[in-house]
């Protein structure tokens, strides 16, 4: 994928101003191109970088086995927003049953779990067929 000239980057900028989405990504930005200008575009770059990873990764021929690189990412802690996820889910849960999650509550905490991994199981076989659809789209242009 090549990368983006300037021209594009400020004409996504416009783009995200007119239809009132700036302020909703970039909060912290002034809306003038010349003061935000490097901000944006390494914001976008970083961005470009990770859409086309993750939409266009190079298919495995089996997804169960391969093999991956070391980890070497920057950026927000995961597990700070595993923890905040986890947090909505109790409140979530609190709203619906009336109480967090609580042992011997009458159901069967292994096949919840279960199920809620086989569904796991299979949103995320859609999410690798759906990339390794569009990675054989890419090849045919």
């Amino acid at each position: 994928m090549k990368e983006k000239s300037e021209q594009e980057y400020k004409k996504e900028y416009n783009k995200l101003l007119n239809i009132g989405m700036f302020w909703e990504f970039y909060p912290q930005l002034s809306g003038n191109w010349n003061v935000d200008r490097n901000v944006f575009m390494s914001s976008e770059k970083l961005q470009d970088k990770i859409r086309n990873t993750m939409v266009n990764p190079t298919p495995p021929d089996n997804f169960a086995t391969t093999e991956q690189s070391k980890s070497n990412g920057n950026g927000i802690d995961i597990i700070s927003l595993v923890h905040t996820d986890l947090e909505e889910r109790a409140k979530k849960g609190e709203e619906t049953y009336g109480e967090r999650l609580q042992p011997f509550n009458g159901r069967n905490g292994l096949i919840d779990a279960y199920q809620e991994a086989l569904d796991l199981a299979i949103y995320l076989r859609q999410v690798l067929e759906e990339q390794k659809g569009l990675s054989n789209l890419d090849k045919r242009k």
